[in-house]
């Protein structure tokens, strides 16, 4: 594809993603999420298309979607690596994002495994609320 189709298709998806809410996302969105992205890594100079990235991965790490982020982050990173170099400031901040993903799912899994450890009844857990770890 050329670059003006995929800017072309970029600019249909990523509006699409503009004003999301966490309790709004569902498989369309992740659908359009993937499409915004790989038209945009495509169309979009790196330093803008991480910068259009950036608000709508909040709202998917918040909604904690974490297994869809992570190849995405990881794609970008290569990206930018290759086209900003490794010492790059927009580099830096994918990897916080990177990070801070990784360092959600540990904090998830341990409680889980502190929950699950101590005896606790599956009726006990679902009546818990959902949000177990600090946003933002």
């Amino acid at each position: 594809m050329t670059t003006a189709i995929h800017l072309s298709l970029f600019q249909h998806y990523a509006p699409k993603l503009e004003g999301l809410e966490v309790r709004t996302l569902g498989s369309a969105e992740r659908f359009t999420l993937g499409e915004a992205f790989h038209h945009g890594k495509e169309a979009q100079p790196v330093k803008e298309f991480g910068a259009w990235f950036q608000p709508v991965w909040w709202v998917f790490r918040d909604a904690a979607d974490w297994g869809h982020l992570l190849p995405l982050l990881e794609e970008l990173l290569s990206i930018q690596e290759e086209k900003l170099g490794r010492e790059h400031v927009e580099v830096a901040k994918t990897l916080d994002l990177q990070a801070d993903i990784l360092t959600l799912q540990a904090r998830f899994r341990s409680r889980r495994r502190s929950t699950y450890g101590h005896g606790a009844s599956w009726k006990k857990l679902s009546a818990r609320s959902t949000r177990i770890w600090p946003l933002r």
